[in-house]
């Protein structure tokens, strides 16, 4: 038995060493749409300029508060659309990720916005009750009318209910 820890013998011809594989040439994806995704990054802003009024806009008195269903609805279909040019034109991760980021506040506003439609009828008569109370059991009689009208609308949305 030969020593396995000695050095080759050099007269002993060695097998065909096999020829190197280069590895497949992988097709490198195209470069990002410069234009594109500025594109993006502009509708981006314009969607947050859109989120921001329609936030904004809900601060008002009741019947101007309720076209910031409007906005929001605008700003998610501007938001959605900067996530489609942003992903075709290979923007960065910020622009896709403040464009996702957008998409859920405004589809939160919309939400929020919609919800509150339903209230608008109590809540423009609590505001022209507290315009028009002086005292505070005045005012005191107006938040009265206003929970006792959100639960009346309350009830009726849900139903009658079986233990009651």
């Amino acid at each position: 038995m030969s020593n396995p820890y000695a050095p080759p013998d050099p007269d002993r011809p060695r097998p065909p060493m096999p020829p190197p594989v280069l590895p497949a040439a992988q097709p490198s994806p195209p470069p990002p749409d410069p234009t594109a995704a500025l594109q993006a990054r502009r509708l981006v802003t314009t969607t947050f300029v859109l989120v921001l009024a329609s936030l904004v806009i809900r601060l008002l008195p009741a019947p101007w508060s309720a076209t910031s269903v409007v906005f929001a609805l605008v700003g998610l279909v501007v938001a959605a659309r900067a996530m489609l040019v942003g992903r075709r034109a290979r923007a960065d991760r910020a622009t896709l990720f403040a464009a996702s980021v957008l998409v859920f506040a405004a589809g939160s506003g919309l939400m929020i916005g919609t919800a509150s439609l339903v209230l608008l009828p109590a809540e423009v008569e609590y505001q022209r009750c507290q315009v028009g109370a002086v005292t505070v059991s005045g005012k005191h009689a107006c938040t009265q009318a206003y929970d006792d009208a959100v639960a009346a609308l309350q009830k009726r949305l849900t139903g009658p209910s079986l233990g009651r």
